[in-house]
């Protein structure tokens, strides 16, 4: 026997179930779990969902589980999130083929020599890395912030940049106001002084 509990037929998740333990709770304390969902006042039907892993382990049964099995509530919860995470890591590796054409297009060579990521043996693992560093939780939303950098525009004068507008009027005196000089006062208070 190989001792590893992921490893047999009978877990085919990426991680051990809150049920999987529950019906280990069970196993040592004799008690079938029709009778711990009248403990609990749950229905059985929820209880054979929770240890067959199809109904996740909600705060008030986990509360109700810690009095009826004399455990922490905090194991059911911590148990049920790390469940499901495993599952939606697995889940995101199982969509490779899209990522992998993705990570692709970015030069990994250059972001390790800047230290922007780790050293990664394929593209693939690099996906995670790559949205952590343009700050997005998916793709989706990583591309949807390229397209919005890549929208803005600029504004350009024939004269080069220009905070005024043209050359005459009310733009003009703006643009004397803003103007500093080399002797660190502005044109409007050395016109002030010469009055």
């Amino acid at each position: 026997m190989s001792g590893h509990k992921n490893g047999s037929a009978k877990s085919k998740h990426p991680a051990p179930t809150p049920g999987e333990a529950l019906a280990e709770a069970l196993r040592v304390r004799g008690m079938s779990a029709s009778e711990l969902a009248r403990r609990c006042g749950r229905s059985p039907k929820l209880m054979v969902e929770i240890l067959a892993g199809r109904a996740p382990v909600e705060p008030e049964t986990a509360i109700q589980l810690s009095r009826v099995l004399g455990t922490d509530a905090g194991f059911w919860i911590r148990l049920e999130a790390n469940y499901r995470l495993r599952l939606a890591e697995a889940n995101e590796r199982s969509n490779v083929g899209s990522a992998l054409e993705w990570a692709c297009r970015f030069p990994l060579k250059e972001l390790y020599s800047r230290k922007l990521m780790p050293r990664v043996r394929t593209h693939a693992e690099a996906v995670p890395y790559l949205l952590q560093l343009f700050g997005a939780g998916t793709i989706a939303a990583c591309e949807e912030r390229f397209d919005e950098l890549a929208s803005v525009s600029y504004r350009h004068s024939p004269r080069g940049p220009s905070l005024c507008g043209s050359g005459s009027g009310s733009g003009e005196r703006k643009r004397r106001r803003l103007r500093i000089s080399t002797g660190g006062c502005s044109w409007r208070r050395s016109r002030r002084r010469g009055r």
